[in-house]
């Protein structure tokens, strides 16, 4: 065995293990297989997210996240669609957002549309010291009191 052999078998080993251990992305008919409670307008919106699992690499934050198989994470752009289109936020809502993590991916919870706005807030501690006490008290005073109007 050469010096050449080593440096391609190295080199075959760290690719295969580059894409063995790249996120998963799948669709949402995927992820939520059956799930009618949506409407056509939120099924469309819903379609276009892809839903990773697993490794997720964040170069502009130099992380790299590791999610359990009941989490998954959308990237920049789908949390832009979550912030301002489904959940009717103002543009500048998603500037700088790295992405959203979602947990407990069950049949009984509604996925991104019935999950409480408090998930928004919550997403602001991942790699931040986090006061969980305000939060569920701010959650807690603003639960209730969407005032939107209707375009």
């Amino acid at each position: 065995m050469g010096i050449e052999f080593l440096r391609r078998y190295f080199a075959a080993a760290m690719l295969f293990a580059s894409l063995a251990a790249q996120a998963e992305a799948r669709p949402y008919q995927e992820m939520f297989p059956g799930r009618t409670d949506f409407s056509d307008g939120e099924n469309s919106l819903l379609e276009k997210l892809d839903f990773q699992q697993g490794v997720i690499k964040l170069p502009e934050a130099k992380a790299t996240l590791n999610l359990p198989a009941n989490f998954y994470y959308l990237s920049p752009a789908d949390t832009k669609t979550v912030l301002v289109d489904i959940w009717g936020n103002p543009p500048a809502a998603a500037d700088g957002m790295l992405g959203m993590i979602f947990g407990e991916i069950r049949a009984d919870r509604p996925a991104i549309l019935g999950i409480d706005r408090r998930i928004q807030r919550g997403r602001l501690c991942l790699g931040h010291r986090c006061r969980h006490d305000e939060l569920r008290r701010t959650a807690a005073e603003h639960q209730g009191c969407d005032q939107r109007k209707e375009s």
